[in-house]
């Protein structure tokens, strides 16, 4: 009888070690890219808040820089200040996302200086 088992005992194990595997090894997948999302996120919003500081600063420093230049010429400028620090931190970020920074950081202080009066 044990003859007859045998041969399909050992086919049963090696198919359960092979379930088992799979298993594991689609848990272990799910979890690596959870945490890989999870650290990409995170990235993400560190890269937003720097992103948003640049653009204040930049804001700041061409108001005060460029005094009596036009309105584009001042953009573009901090546009490029934003760019170039973005690139030395290896932080990707469309011009577009720039802009719409440096346009918010300008909306931002006019309605304080606004509120000052």
């Amino acid at each position: 009888m044990i003859e007859l088992i045998q041969p399909y005992f050992v086919e049963i194990t090696v198919g359960i070690i092979l379930g088992l595997f799979s298993i594991v090894t689609t848990i272990a997948l799910k979890l690596y890219e959870t945490f890989k999302q999870s650290t990409l996120s995170n990235k993400n919003v560190k890269d937003h808040e720097y992103l948003w500081y640049l653009a204040n600063t930049a804001f700041g420093f061409i108001e005060q820089t460029m005094k009596g230049k036009k309105s584009q010429d001042k953009l573009s400028e901090a546009i490029l200040y934003v760019s170039e620090r973005l690139k030395q931190k290896n932080v990707e970020v469309e011009e577009i996302e720039i802009r719409a920074a440096i346009e918010r950081a300008v909306t931002e202080f006019n309605k304080d200086k606004k509120g000052d009066k």
